[in-house]
């Protein structure tokens, strides 16, 4: 394994060039030190390492879907805010296929937290229960109210993985990796540019102005609901895009 610097990662999984910065470790290194609370080393270097493995996750779904089509992949890179996966010749691509390439990053996400949930699972005696705790337990940090509905359905499963590892380290990772997984693959989402969600709606409308003005409104509405919540770090991201998102639309010329 070598790297262009000493700390940049440089290897090949499955022939595809990739290539982790030291900027990815240090920011998903600070938001664990900001989700754990008071200061937890063990929780801050696995929310590092499972976060890199689940953005490594998302962007080969981008690379092995651009190749099913025919698409060269020229390598993946992570680095400051996420991941991205540089290709061509996708001009010779329809849009409908570049469309399901933008979203296949999410759903190779989506996916390996249900298999991970599905393997817990299977060990813990509730194949169903882990497989929804993946999926919807992550979403209780924006809904909590769903406790009441979610909790009772998975408890056979918690209770089963408590047995399985008295210390909860291992609900721990499955936690932190599905949380990751789960949440990014929704923010991910978002129609705001250069998201996949953003990217997925310029093909949909075959139009980037208008994603670029709907990304314009979905990032303020996101940036004023994170001040209400007092969430520094959201608020600062969705700041940044909104400023990405009105740049573009405003660089675009007039009648396009």
């Amino acid at each position: 394994m070598t790297g262009s610097s000493r700390f940049t990662l440089s290897f090949s999984f499955a022939g595809i060039p990739t290539t982790i910065r030291p900027s990815i470790w240090i920011v998903l290194l600070i938001l664990g030190s900001a989700g754990s609370g008071p200061p937890d080393l063990v929780y801050s270097l696995s929310f590092m390492i499972l976060g890199v493995i689940s953005l490594l996750i998302h962007e080969y779904g981008h690379a092995f879907c651009a190749k099913a089509f025919g698409i060269r992949v020229l390598n993946v890179e992570l680095g400051n805010l996420g991941g991205v996966t540089h290709t061509e010749g996708r001009q010779s691509l329809t849009r409908w296929q570049d469309l399901l390439i933008v979203l296949a990053g999410a759903g190779a996400a989506l996916a390996s937290a249900a298999v991970v949930g599905a393997f817990l699972g299977l060990l813990s005696g509730d194949v169903l229960g882990g497989v929804l705790s993946a999926l919807l337990l992550p979403l209780l940090s924006l809904a909590p109210e769903g406790q009441d509905l979610l909790i009772p359905i998975i408890q056979p499963f918690l209770r089963g993985v408590e047995i399985l590892d008295p210390s909860l380290h291992l609900l721990l990772g499955f936690s932190l990796f599905t949380f990751i997984s789960v949440i990014w693959s929704i923010f991910n989402l978002l129609p705001i540019l250069p998201l996949d969600g953003g990217r997925a709606l310029a093909l949909l409308l075959n139009d980037p102005k208008r994603a670029s003005l709907i990304g314009v409104i979905t990032a303020s509405l996101i940036f004023i609901w994170a001040l209400t919540q007092t969430w520094i770090f959201t608020a600062f991201i969705t700041a940044w895009f909104l400023f990405v998102n009105w740049r573009c639309y405003r660089d675009f010329p007039r009648g396009s």
